[in-house]
């Protein structure tokens, strides 16, 4: 059987077809609507522990007073939290405090730190909170933790370290041998309180807020799993030898933008349609050419000019968009002069667009093109972005020429010339 047979055999194998059941999975869970995912740049474990903190301390505006907390440690199945819990105050004789960012003598920060205490509002009770949503520990970082903790108000003697991740993993940096035992917990404790509360019908106010953070976790715990069955099954398939050679025979043999980077580059540079134009390669997500030309003539301004096919996002693939953008960079020295930017960006744009705008603080756009859609890493592509490129150059490149003799009239009087 030849290289070609043994793609075709696995393609059509039960192997590949489970694959693309693990794929459909995923794509159906990540389709479902999150309001929470939303906001998933700002959605971090700071973000989540800020939501852990609100709902935590008593006195938030949530009138759930203790409640949460309650419910939270009653949902956790370990014997040392419940021991924990046995101990705590009455709850109509305390009230908890919670505080974001504790830091230790070492100057370590503990996500959270709660203080529940009794009615003469003196510390009983400690339980701190180490959220970990995608990052690893830091070298000792619990055992740090557990010391800084035992260390801490000595006379308070109830005190735990919950160790909070997505699947409840056990911490790596843990020191079995300290009064204050770090127990491991899963989101779903935090799933499972939410839902209880919400099946409380004195908890409209915070509702909304519960049933989010249920979908989301629910959303987040699912990917998880389906994640960790692929890795598995994935590592299953490719301990035989032929299924090794296969995959890795799909993968030097996969398309890629670059590859239609390339082929862009060389047919712009033997064709004689554009303007003088300077090719800068780049990332993945982004095909530039630099006016050369006019930037010559902005060279005292420091000030430049480039055109740029932009996708906004990581990785581009077929289906996924490039936006013709006319951009105007700006030397290094003007990184401060926020009002000299402001104006010159003011006097380039031009031209309105149903595309989202796209700046970095370097990086300004002053027109926004038309966009294409890549459609097969290869003729099409290399065509469709032709195409894009110089239409949008021969609509663009005088006017904005234009524009830059006009500017250096009205800046003369500074010695721009």
């Amino acid at each position: 059987m030849n290289e070609i047979d043994e793609v075709k055999a696995f393609i059509n194998s039960n192997n590949f077809e489970l694959m693309k059941k693990y794929w459909f999975e995923l794509n159906q869970e990540r389709s479902k609507f999150d309001f929470i995912e939303l906001f998933q740049d700002m959605f971090n474990e700071n973000s989540w522990s800020k939501i852990l903190q609100f709902l935590l301390h008593s006195k938030n505006n949530h009138n759930l007073k203790q409640e949460f907390l309650r419910e939270w440690l009653a949902n956790i199945d370990n014997k040392k939290v419940h021991e924990f819990s046995r101990r705590l105050p009455e709850v109509e004789m305390s009230d908890s405090i919670a505080i974001r960012e504790w830091t230790t003598e070492e100057n370590r920060r503990v996500d959270i730190v709660i203080h529940v205490r009794d009615n003469k509002k003196n510390t009983h009770s400690i339980l701190a909170i180490e959220n970990k949503l995608f990052s690893n520990e830091s070298e000792n970082q619990l055992s740090d933790y557990q010391k800084a903790l035992c260390d801490y108000l000595p006379k308070c003697k109830n005190k735990i370290l919950l160790y909070l991740t997505p699947d409840g993993v056990d911490g790596t940096t843990v020191n079995t041998e300290t009064d204050v035992v770090c127990v491991p917990v899963s989101y779903s404790s935090i799933r499972n309180s939410c839902i209880n509360m919400i099946n409380d019908n004195n908890h409209e106010f915070v509702k909304p807020l519960l049933n989010n953070i249920c979908l989301h976790i629910d959303k987040m715990t699912k990917q998880s799993k389906t994640n960790k069955e692929i890795s598995d099954f994935v590592k299953k398939i490719y301990k035989e030898k032929t299924n090794r050679e296969v995959i890795k025979l799909l993968i030097d043999n996969l398309p890629s933008i670059t590859q239609v980077f390339n082929a862009l580059e060389d047919r712009y540079t033997k064709s004689k349609r554009f303007m003088p134009l300077k090719y800068e390669g780049s990332k993945s997500t982004e095909f530039k050419l630099h006016t050369t030309n006019l930037d010559k003539k902005t060279e005292k301004l420091k000030i430049g000019f480039c055109y740029m096919l932009h996708f906004d996002g990581k990785n581009p693939d077929i289906d996924n968009k490039f936006v013709l953008r006319l951009m105007i960079y700006f030397d290094e020295s003007l990184k401060n002069n926020k009002n000299e930017i402001k104006r010159i960006v003011e006097h380039f744009t031009f031209g309105e667009s149903i595309e989202k705008k796209k700046d970095w603080w370097k990086w300004k756009t002053i027109w926004t093109g038309d966009s294409y859609s890549l459609q097969d890493y290869d003729k099409k592509d290399i065509q469709g972005l032709m195409d894009l490129l110089e239409e949008g150059i021969n609509f663009t490149y005088d006017k904005l020429l234009r524009k830059i003799n006009n500017y250096l009239k009205t800046t003369a009087n500074k010695g721009y010339r």
